[in-house]
């Protein structure tokens, strides 16, 4: 399955600063739709780099440590790209 790198850098940013989030959070915050967002937390809980628990109708997600390894790695990456 080919993941796009740049929507679960936003995904997991929004959950960097949140530290908790629901799916509806993150999707306002990261201007990611709802569906991809669910499939991307799906995705990157599979991996190990965040993890999820229900709570009554809300699916609250945090990043895991492997996570935030991750994400400072992606970082890097993403912002050798960027336009300054």
């Amino acid at each position: 399955m080919r993941v796009d790198l740049y929507i679960a850098y936003r995904i997991m940013k929004v959950l960097e600063e949140r530290k908790l989030a629901t799916i509806r959070q993150i999707q306002r915050e990261s201007r990611v739709s709802q569906g991809a967002v669910v499939k991307y937390v799906n995705i990157l809980e599979k991996r190990g780099y965040v993890k999820s628990i229900r709570l009554g109708k809300y699916r609250y997600v945090s990043l895991t440590e492997k996570g935030e390894k991750v994400l400072e790695q992606l970082s890097q990456i993403i912002t050798q790209f960027s336009v300054p």
